[in-house]
C-alpha cells in the first residue's frame, strides 16, 4: 500500500511538473506565435465571466462537453445536440483545449456558454468545478486531464468518455502508469468508437 501511495505522489509530482514546463513554454511563444498567443489570452482571468454567467444561471443544470479541437467536438457533436433535445431546460457549457476549436466554434449556437478549459492543475480544476458546478461531465476521445478528471471522481459527479480510442502503445498500458488507469476507472461510462476499443 505505501509502494502505490508513494508511487502516486511521485507521478503527481512529475506530471505537474511536466504540465507546468508545457505551459511554460507555451507562454514564451505566445510572444511571436499567434496560436500560442490566443492560448494564453483565452485562458486569462476565465473565473470571472464564468462566476457571472453561472449566477444569470444559478438554478440550471449544466450538461459540460470537453473537446480538444474542431474534430473532437464534431465526433461529440450528435450527443451534445441529442441532449439539447430531450433536455431543453438544461444550459450547455462547451470547452475546448486548442483555439483551432475554439475559434471555429465560439459562436456555435446550441451551446450557452463556451470557452477554454483552464490548465490542467488541482487548484484550477477545483476552482472550476466550484464556479460551473455541472451535474454531468463528457470528455471526447483522448482529453485526460488529470486534475480535472481527480476532481470530478472526487466530487462524484458524472463523468463520461465518448468516442475513446485505445492503442497498446498508449500510456495507460505501461507498467508505470497506475494512475493514469485509474483514471479510466473513475468515469462513469466509457464508449469506444469500435470493438477493437475495448
Amino acid at each position: 500500500m505505501f509502494f502505490w501511495t508513494a508511487r502516486q505522489m511521485i507521478f503527481r509530482i512529475l506530471y505537474g511538473m511536466g504540465v507546468a514546463a508545457y505551459h511554460a513554454g507555451i507562454k514564451v511563444a505566445a510572444y511571436w506565435q499567434p496560436k500560442a498567443k490566443a492560448w494564453v489570452e483565452g485562458r486569462r482571468n476565465w473565473q470571472v465571466p464564468l462566476q457571472r454567467w453561472r449566477q444569470t444561471n444559478a438554478s440550471a443544470q449544466v450538461f459540460w462537453m470537453h473537446c480538444a479541437s474542431l474534430g473532437e467536438f464534431e465526433q461529440g457533436r450528435s450527443v451534445l445536440e441529442a441532449w439539447c433535445e430531450k433536455h431543453p431546460d438544461w444550459k450547455i457549457v462547451l470547452t475546448f483545449y486548442s483555439p483551432s476549436g475554439y475559434e471555429q466554434r465560439k459562436n456555435y449556437p446550441q451551446a450557452d456558454y463556451i470557452t477554454y478549459l483552464p490548465a490542467d492543475s488541482a487548484r484550477n480544476a477545483q476552482q472550476w468545478l466550484s464556479a460551473l458546478r455541472p451535474a454531468l461531465a463528457i470528455f471526447v476521445k483522448y482529453e485526460f486531464w488529470y486534475h480535472h478528471l481527480t476532481a470530478l471522481h472526487t466530487q462524484g459527479i458524472p463523468t463520461y468518455l465518448i468516442a475513446a480510442s485505445f492503442r497498446p502503445t498508449q500510456v495507460f498500458f505501461r507498467w508505470y502508469a497506475g494512475a493514469f488507469r485509474q483514471l479510466l476507472a473513475g468515469f462513469t461510462h466509457i464508449f469506444v468508437q469500435q470493438a477493437s476499443d475495448q
